[in-house]
């Protein structure tokens, strides 16, 4: 999909949600199978169609206060001796390319 589409997706929650409201959405974690083995990882819908983006522990916040609205995506900071065991997480400008979303943070 294209980022624009969840830019618009974005922006017609955000003109439904009253006025001085948060919407915080989880992209949700796979269940542990075994100590080491996790089923596989399936994103919150919700999450999914307002970022495009299908990585586990990340968080979304919306705010519409006093007319303006804001978005903002956390994503799990880089830790390169974990990606040599479980893969690589998504950076800043891939976030950003994916979702259209400006405001990323750890």
């Amino acid at each position: 999909m294209h980022k624009e589409i969840f830019k618009r997706n974005r922006a017609n929650l955000l003109e439904r949600v009253e006025e001085n409201s948060l919407v915080i959405l989880f992209s949700g974690k796979a269940p542990k199978k075994t100590a080491d083995e996790k089923y596989q990882y399936t994103p919150n819908r919700n999450f999914y169609y307002l970022t495009g983006i299908a990585e586990e522990e990340l968080v979304l916040v919306l705010s519409k206060i006093n007319g303006k609205c804001s978005e903002k995506l956390f994503i799990k900071t880089p830790n390169p001796e974990m990606e040599r065991w479980v893969g690589k997480t998504i950076r800043k400008n891939e976030a950003e390319e994916l979702s259209a979303i400006e405001n990323i943070g750890y």
